[in-house]
């Protein structure tokens, strides 16, 4: 359910705004990081096609801020702190998708980077 509410293609008004600003980028990592972050701690095996969607997702996003200009320095702690450890993270689980291990580490990674994000 979490997952289809966070993928819907149709948002609720108040958030559509986000969506179309110049923070979109920004707006969609969030909304993908707790996509993430939920996905991470459910208990039933998550199928491995779910995680490669995930890091073509990543890399995207990755390479749409890293192509931005100019680029604040916000965007370099999102890139360096909170996107490319998530995209190792995924690279890993695309071998190892029910790796119990690599999942607490996601999770964990994702609270910390968003915590840190947040705070900026």
């Amino acid at each position: 359910m979490g997952q289809a509410t966070l993928t819907q293609n149709q948002r609720p008004k108040e958030l559509a705004r986000w969506a179309n600003s110049q923070w979109a980028e920004e707006y969609e990592l969030g909304r993908w990081f707790v996509l993430l972050w939920v996905m991470a701690q459910t208990p039933e095996k998550v199928p491995t096609d779910f995680w490669n969607q995930q890091l073509a997702i990543g890399k995207t996003l990755q390479a749409n801020l890293s192509n931005r200009s100019p680029r604040y320095e916000i965007t370099e702690i999102i890139l360096e702190n909170g996107l490319k450890p998530v995209v190792v993270f995924l690279t890993q689980l695309q071998k190892e998708s029910d790796d119990h291990d690599i999942l607490s580490q996601l999770s964990k990674h994702l609270k910390s980077a968003t915590k840190r994000i947040s705070l900026l």
